[in-house]
C-alpha cells in the first residue's frame, strides 16, 4: 500500500472538520444576526406605537379623566371592524410591580405578536364593558406575568383615559379551552401567553392571568397587606430553594388563589397552588398572621 495514502486521509479529514467548523460558525451568525433583527423590529414597532399613543392623547387632553363615579364604559362609540387594522396600537398595558409595560397591538397575528401583546379580535375592546383578550409571546413581552400574583393591580390606558384592573386568578389551561376567551357582564382583562415559561421551543399549554375592574389603584387596605406578606415569602421561598442547591420543583411555588379571613388582630389565610402537588413543597398553605403596628407578620405556616 502507497505510503502516501494515510497523510491525504488525515487530510481530507482535517478539510471536513474545517468545512464542519465553517459551517457551525456560519449557522451561529446568522441566527444572531436573525435575533438580533427581531428585537430591532420590537424595539421599533414598540417605540413607533408608544409615540402614536402619546400623540393620540395629547389630542384629547380635553376630556374629562376617569373617576370612581364614571361608568365603565368606552369614552368613544366602538369601531367598526374597518377602522382599526392588524398591529395599529390601541392601548398601553402595564404592571408596575412586575415592571412590566408595553403597547397594545390589535391583532394576534404572528407578526403582530412579535411586535407586541395583541388585542384578540371579537373580544371587547379596552375600554369598553366584557371580557378584553389580550396575548403576548411568553420569552419577550409577557415574560414578567411568570411572577403576577393575586392582587396586583394592572393599568389599561387608552387615550383620554385609564383604566385599572386588580388580579383574581392565575390558572394554566389547555389550548383547546376556549372559555377564557367568553364574554362577560362586568368589566374584565384577560392576559395569556404560553406555559411552562422556563421551556425551551414549543409549550404544550397556556397561562391566563383574569383581573377585574377597580375604581382606581387597589388601596393599600388589611387584604393588600396580607396579600403583599403572603408575595414576599413566596419569593423568598423559591429563592432560597435555589441558594440551597435543592432540587427545584417542575413548577415554583405558585398560588392560584388566596381566601382570607380577617378578625380586627388576626387573620388567616388559605391559598391553593395552581395544579395538583406533586411533593410537599408544592402543595397550598394556610398562613395565620398577627397584627403587629400597621402590618401584618406570618406566626405561622401550614401545609395544606
Amino acid at each position: 500500500m502507497p505510503s502516501h495514502l494515510p497523510h491525504q486521509a488525515v487530510s481530507r479529514n482535517g478539510g471536513l472538520i474545517r468545512w464542519s467548523e465553517r459551517l457551525l460558525i456560519s449557522v451561529g451568525a446568522v441566527t444572531l444576526l436573525w435575533c438580533a433583527g427581531l428585537g430591532f423590529e420590537r424595539a421599533v414597532a414598540q417605540r413607533t406605537a408608544r409615540s402614536a399613543l402619546t400623540a393620540a392623547s395629547a389630542s384629547r387632553a380635553d376630556l374629562p379623566p376617569s373617576s370612581p363615579d364614571r361608568p365603565v364604559i368606552e369614552i368613544a362609540p366602538p369601531p367598526s371592524p374597518g377602522d382599526v387594522h392588524a398591529g395599529s396600537p390601541i392601548a398601553m398595558l402595564s404592571i408596575g410591580r412586575l415592571r412590566l409595560s408595553a403597547a397594545v397591538l390589535e391583532g394576534s397575528d404572528a407578526q403582530t405578536l412579535r411586535r407586541g401583546p395583541g388585542h384578540l379580535e371579537h373580544t371587547a375592546r379596552p375600554g369598553q364593558r366584557g371580557n378584553v383578550v389580550i396575548a403576548g409571546h411568553r420569552d419577550t413581552f409577557f415574560w414578567p406575568l411568570r411572577n403576577v400574583a393575586i392582587g396586583d393591580d394592572i393599568v389599561l390606558e387608552i387615550p383620554g383615559q385609564a383604566f385599572h384592573y386588580q388580579v383574581t386568578s392565575v390558572r394554566i389551561v389547555n389550548p383547546r379551552d376556549v372559555s377564557v376567551l367568553k364574554p362577560t357582564t362586568a368589566a374584565t382583562l384577560t392576559l395569556i401567553t404560553c406555559y411552562p415559561f422556563w421551556v425551551f421551543g414549543h409549550a404544550p399549554d397556556r397561562f391566563v392571568v383574569r383581573a377585574t375592574r377597580t375604581a382606581g389603584k387597589a388601596a393599600s387596605d388589611d387584604r393588600t397587606r396580607v396579600r403583599d406578606a403572603i408575595e414576599r415569602f413566596r419569593l423568598a421561598y423559591n429563592a432560597r430553594l435555589v441558594t440551597r442547591h435543592e432540587e427545584i420543583p417542575a413548577q415554583p411555588l405558585t398560588f392560584d388563589t388566596c381566601e382570607i379571613s380577617i378578625d380586627r388582630e388576626r387573620a388567616t389565610a388559605s391559598c391553593h397552588v395552581l395544579s395538583l402537588p406533586s411533593d410537599e413543597r408544592q402543595a397550598g398553605r394556610t398562613f395565620t398572621f398577627d397584627r403587629i403596628g400597621g402590618e401584618w407578620a406570618i406566626k405561622a405556616i401550614e401545609v395544606q
